[in-house]
């Protein structure tokens, strides 16, 4: 996103047993974290029409957002009781919009959720089984790495992850990167269930679009998804 520019975004709510387009209980609330602290922006949202909303938030400094700084945004609402949370976008901050892109010694600060198995509402993980928090992954141009990002519990079913893309971490301009919450192997289930998913990754480039050419990233799967 481009620093100063106005980020504007559309979804949709739906009925959790059938999935038909259906209002929230209430206007769905929505917090914003830049670099992984919770600031206390209250981003505009509005109903469109019948499970159709728009969120409009000022990516400003006075707002708190700098350059290359990375923010999230999420979305918590219930449906007939049933309360769910997703991080709806999240991004590093640029002077020219080539991106998303990671640049090379940032450290950013994606962020998964996690839902019940069952029934889908927003839920931790069990704290009786071994581990109540997912193991994070680092693949590096398609090879796993030793890497231990630290991962924290933000709020009921939210998670951040916390990664510096430095050489010192093994990370170079150019190279490709993927960051994966698992928990099977780990312990870390719900109602002793366990998954897990692709939270991020993406292209390192030097810093805005001069650096290493136009980058991409694309979020894969927020969502723990649990089957």
């Amino acid at each position: 996103m481009i620093l100063n520019d106005t980020l504007r975004l559309e979804f949709e709510t739906h009925k959790p047993l059938d999935g038909s387009n259906h209002d929230a209980d209430a206007l769905p609330g929505a917090t914003v974290y830049i670099n992984g602290v919770l600031t206390v922006l209250v981003p505009v949202i509005v109903n469109l029409g019948i499970g159709r909303y728009r969120l409009t938030l000022p990516l400003t400094a006075a707002n708190g957002f700098a350059l290359n700084s990375w923010f999230s945004v999420v979305v918590t609402l219930a449906i007939d009781g049933l309360v769910t949370r997703r991080v709806l976008f999240e991004d590093s901050m640029t002077v020219d919009g080539y991106g998303p892109a990671m640049i090379f010694n940032q450290t950013i600060y994606p962020m998964f959720t996690t839902h019940k198995p069952s029934e889908g509402g927003v839920q931790d993980f069990d704290t009786e089984y071994p581990s109540a928090a997912p193991a994070i992954i680092v693949y590096n141009n398609a090879v796993l790495t030793a890497l231990a990002p630290v991962v924290v519990n933000m709020a009921l079913g939210l998670w951040m992850v916390a990664l510096a893309l430095t050489a010192l971490n093994g990370f170079a301009l150019g190279d490709e990167f993927s960051i994966i919450a698992t928990s099977p192997q780990f312990g870390a289930t719900i109602d002793g269930i366990g998954a897990e998913n692709t939270v991020t990754g993406g292209v390192i480039v030097s810093g805005q679009a001069a650096g290493g050419g136009v980058a991409h990233h694309e979020i894969i799967g927020h969502m723990l998804r649990l089957q």
